[in-house]
């Protein structure tokens, strides 16, 4: 099980706020931690990542993961069980990937198919967050089933997600 969490706010606390979910969510994975903070325009978009490997137990699995270009951010909690399936139907439409991670297959599929095709197109258990810079997308999403606990909280300064209510 891994922790996701982050947040949209003004810039500012952003990465300490990240410090201390990350903290607080610490027991969701034991395989690693991360956090990234992108700053676009008057707004900060922080992620954060507590890792446990499944599938690629390699450091090219670490989250929060950016994508080719370096303008489009994941992370991730859940598993795509049809993410070998996919990978190989976006090889065949030209994408290349770097890892064997599903994690990068659903970052692919978003780019490549855009947010409705690619939700469609996922079997398995999910929560994830995903950021395209380059059209200033902010995609929260969780299975159909809701396997993957994704809890928010909007509020005037800021929207704030997380895998647990802390």
């Amino acid at each position: 099980m891994c922790g996701i969490t982050g947040t949209v706010r003004e810039p500012g606390r952003t990465a300490e706020l990240l410090l201390a979910a990350e903290q607080a969510q610490s027991h969701r994975g034991p395989d690693g931690t991360g956090s990234r903070v992108m700053t676009s325009g008057r707004w900060d978009v922080g992620f954060g990542h507590q890792r446990l490997a499944i599938i690629d137990l390699t450091d090219e699995g670490a989250q929060p993961m950016v994508g080719p270009g370096g303008d489009n951010w994941i992370t991730f909690n859940g598993e795509l069980y049809n993410y070998v399936e996919l990978r190989a139907q976006l090889k065949a439409e030209g994408v290349t990937f770097r890892t064997a991670t599903d994690t990068e297959v659903i970052m692919a599929a978003l780019k490549q198919w855009g947010v409705e095709k690619a939700l469609s197109s996922f079997n398995g258990m999910w929560a994830f967050a995903w950021l395209d810079e380059r059209t200033r997308t902010l995609v929260l999403a969780r299975d159909r089933a809701g396997k993957k606990p994704l809890y928010m909280r909007w509020s005037r300064e800021e929207l704030s997600f997380a895998s647990e209510m802390n």
